[in-house]
């Protein structure tokens, strides 16, 4: 038998099971905690509600608050980087490179004249440049005439040994 003159909450803490303990008040926000008691010093809580103005509601736990909050961070900026993907572009000549169309119903001759222009910048001013000088270079260390010249040479050191032989 319970002793009548203990208090509730002393009579609380020795049962085991599910309780329900008002966690925090202050009018009109009253919170509720939902908890497993396992023995007189293990206690798990299990859920929280809150009562506000008369609505009960439970609150939500830590996870779906995170997922929520990424969700809805997430979805924004996967939809930027879908749109910012639809603006880029590449050539093997200029690299990657951004096309902002200006007017969305743009006409095909129009995109045929663009496809014409890109055929016609097949490398960039960097890209000339660096090809010339390279160009200029090895003309500067083997030049034309040199190049033939040993050639003709030995094309003439070839004749004069057959004459030789002869």
């Amino acid at each position: 038998m319970q002793n009548i003159n203990r208090p509730v909450e002393e009579c609380l803490r020795s049962m085991a099971g599910t309780q329900y303990v008002l966690w925090h008040a202050q009018p009109p926000l009253f919170v509720i905690c939902k908890q497993r008691r396992n023995n007189t010093l293990n206690v798990t809580p299990l859920a929280y509600y809150y009562i506000i103005n008369g609505l009960c509601l439970q609150a939500p736990d830590m996870y779906s608050v995170v997922q929520s909050k990424l969700l809805g961070a997430l979805e924004p900026l996967r939809n930027a980087f879908q749109e910012v993907t639809n603006y880029s572009r590449y050539n093997a000549a200029k690299g990657y490179y951004w096309e902002f169309k200006s007017n969305k119903g743009k006409k095909k001759e129009d995109e045929t004249k663009d496809e014409e222009k890109m055929k016609a910048e097949r490398a960039t001013m960097f890209q000339q440049t660096r090809t010339n000088m390279i160009l200029y270079q090895l003309r500067d260390e083997m030049p034309p005439e040199d190049a033939l010249e040993p050639e003709i040479e030995k094309a003439s050191d070839e004749v004069e040994e057959l004459s030789h032989n002869e």
